[in-house]
């Protein structure tokens, strides 16, 4: 395990709290968290930086990484497709204070 670095979303709540202004982006892979998780989690450090944050979606490139989670590692249009959906429902999510939403292939 690499203890180098730290948590992204940790790191981003940090940063949104000890700066004033700079915007604050954070990656995400969509297969690592489920939308309604995610949506919280960028919420709050959206309302800590008051606005100067922003997320940066990425869709699971270096397989490695996945493989040392245990997380499956699907084909590039099947894992572009699920970060397309997520980003939807993400999308909705932080527009609205609630919403069911049902994922495809129960994710």
């Amino acid at each position: 395990m690499d203890l180098d670095r730290h948590e992204t979303w940790t790191a981003a709540a940090a940063l949104a709290d000890a700066t004033d202004k700079i915007e604050i982006i954070a990656a995400i892979k969509p297969l690592l968290f489920h939308p309604a998780v995610l949506a919280k989690m960028a919420l709050g450090i959206d309302a800590i930086s008051h606005g100067r944050f922003a997320i940066n979606l990425v869709s699971a490139w270096y397989r490695p990484e996945m493989e040392r989670t245990n997380i499956p590692f699907p084909p590039h249009d099947e894992r572009y497709r699920y970060s397309t959906e997520w980003l939807r429902v993400v999308k909705l999510l932080l527009r609205l204070s609630c919403c069911n939403f049902i994922l495809s292939q129960g994710r």
